[in-house]
């Protein structure tokens, strides 16, 4: 009996952590947007990470290159770009897709 209180305070406790962090995040994201300040940067954290992992075992991309090949797989889906080296930065028009 003893061990399940335990648990439970345990979960509780952790459910209660998961609701402010997402109280957090959604003031932050309410802010943004009154300030009007939007980010242009996208994208999966997790695939990011593996960048980081490559040279462990437990990561499914065994090269620097097999990874970029799908990071840019996976961005060109979210994000078309136009432009030529004369525009600045080399980029006139952005568009989500």
């Amino acid at each position: 009996m003893v061990i399940e209180n335990k648990e439970y305070r345990k979960r509780i406790y952790l459910l209660k952590d998961k609701i402010n962090r997402l109280k957090i995040k959604i003031q932050n994201i309410e802010k943004a947007l009154k300030d009007k300040k939007y980010s242009i940067c996208f994208g999966s954290k997790r695939l990011l990470s593996y960048r980081h992992k490559l040279l462990q075992e437990d990561t499914k991309y065994n090269t620097y290159e097999e990874w970029k090949e799908e990071w840019d797989r996976v961005k060109k889906k979210h994000l078309f770009t136009i432009g030529t080296t004369g525009d600045p930065y080399g980029i006139i028009k952005i568009s989500p897709q």
